[in-house]
């Protein structure tokens, strides 16, 4: 049995393609335009996750990027790719915590994954928080903040 591609299908392909390329490339902007002209015909989970992450990036629409990451994940739960576009849309929506829940689930599915790499970067450098200076205090207590400011630049912390 033979399959005919036709002309719309192999510039469907080529666009996704591309689109996926330049995601990796971390360039959303350019990524964003050549999803818009397939998002329509290709509704894979990669597409609808890269989509999701792009729109949140480019043009703020961050509700909407959360609901197709999260779609995408629901579809293809074992992809890391998923993931990772699910914690840059929460980052963009400055929730870091929420973010860094999803970072680590990403990595606990596959460590050998090529997206595992740039989990772990952005990770390093969103950082770790230090212990408060006084335990028995809470963390936003202002003896904690100011006296950790002044060690840390001091270099005692």
């Amino acid at each position: 049995m033979v399959v005919l591609l036709t002309v719309e299908d192999n510039q469907t392909i080529e666009y996704s393609t591309k689109a996926l390329s330049l995601i990796k490339d971390d360039n959303t902007l350019d990524a964003l335009f050549f999803l818009d002209k397939v998002i329509d015909r290709n509704r894979t989970p990669d597409i609808m996750s890269g989509y999701g992450m792009c729109i949140a990036m480019e043009r703020g629409k961050v509700k909407e990027g959360i609901d197709l990451c999260l779609n995408a994940i629901e579809a293809d739960p074992g992809n890391v790719f998923h993931y990772l576009n699910l914690g840059k849309v929460y980052l963009k929506d400055n929730k870091k915590a929420v973010a860094l829940d999803i970072f680590r689930k990403g990595l606990n599915i596959s460590p050998e994954s090529d997206h595992h790499m740039e989990i772990e970067m952005i990770l390093d450098k969103l950082g770790t928080r230090k212990r408060p200076v006084f335990s028995f205090l809470p963390r936003k207590n202002p003896a904690n903040k100011f006296i950790g400011i002044i060690l840390g630049k001091l270099g005692l912390r």
